[in-house]
């Protein structure tokens, strides 16, 4: 089955609209996951891929080996904030503003910390969860592929 980026986009405004805090899409070589903010657990990396068609500048071949290791154990340590959709990041409302976080920022559960532009449209990306920045993983004005690894936060437990 072909998806097209218009097809994605449709499935996640519906998505945002539903309520739902997971939805998921399996069928062939094509594997979706939405996730809500309000959805607070370290993410699982999405398996498979979109067909290149669909999308090539977001498409990456899963990396093997031991490689893998060292980042899988980083992970554990903080919960990593993702591209919900593939666009722009940006780490600031504009070019001459302070970034919405920074590496020892508090953030609390759905303050803004960064954007993501789509198609022309800004999209917020909320933190899921109170907590402090531990690390930038995307470079401000970079292209996000959706499931890219944005920021990861440290969750504060109360």
């Amino acid at each position: 089955m072909e998806i097209s980026f218009e097809d994605i986009l449709k499935l996640e405004k519906m998505f945002e609209s539903s309520g739902m805090s997971e939805f998921r899409l399996e069928t062939g070589d094509v594997k979706l996951r939405f996730r809500s903010a309000d959805y607070c657990v370290a993410p699982v990396a999405v398996t498979g891929g979109i067909a290149p068609a669909a999308i090539p500048a977001t498409v990456s071949a899963p990396a093997t080996g031991k490689a893998d290791e060292p980042k899988e154990a980083a992970e554990e340590q903080g919960i990593v904030v993702r591209a919900p959709i593939a666009g722009i990041f940006y780490r600031s409302s504009s070019p001459d503003a302070e970034p919405y976080v920074s590496v020892g920022s508090e953030v609390r559960k759905n303050d803004v910390i960064g954007l993501i532009e789509a198609m022309k449209t800004m999209n917020e990306v909320k933190a899921p969860c109170d907590g402090v920045v531990t690390e930038i993983l995307t470079e401000n004005e970079s292209m996000a592929g959706f499931d890219t690894a944005l920021v990861r936060i440290e969750e504060k437990r109360v």
